[in-house]
């Protein structure tokens, strides 16, 4: 028989699936209503599981290196992150590490994004 608890998890997990909208606009509203909080909790989980960062950090670094070609112009990439605005991030207009396709580490596959459009946009090619 399974617990209140264990029905509890089984509900709502079911809720989510069948909601997938809903229940992303409603984390959004909490994450942005406990904007401290949130990040609290992420810094902390960072701290507990230091080596799965460590490692996700290394995966990254290696797709970047293996995705850079040899006839890329080094200085215009560097020129890129250099003169990245204020409050802008530096993204990949096609992931270096996409599920469906795989972008190269080059100049003219990178673009300005806010953290949150960069974020929102995640590992995926919209184009």
């Amino acid at each position: 028989m399974e617990s209140f608890k264990e029905k509890k998890a089984r509900v709502s997990s079911e809720w989510r699936a069948n909601n997938k909208e809903r229940a992303a606009a409603t984390s959004k509203a909490w994450r942005e209503a406990n904007r401290e909080r949130y990040n609290a909790t992420r810094r902390v989980w960072a701290r507990k599981n230091n080596p799965k960062n460590a490692a996700r950090q290394a995966k990254r670094h290696a797709a970047k290196l293996k995705r850079t070609p040899t006839w890329d112009l080094h200085e215009l990439t560097d020129l890129i992150y250099l003169e990245c605005p204020e409050g802008k991030t530096v993204d990949h207009v096609i992931p270096l590490q996409g599920v469906n396709v795989s972008g190269l580490h080059v100049y003219n596959n990178l673009q300005y994004l806010t953290p949150s459009q960069n974020s929102s946009k995640g590992n995926r090619y919209e184009g």
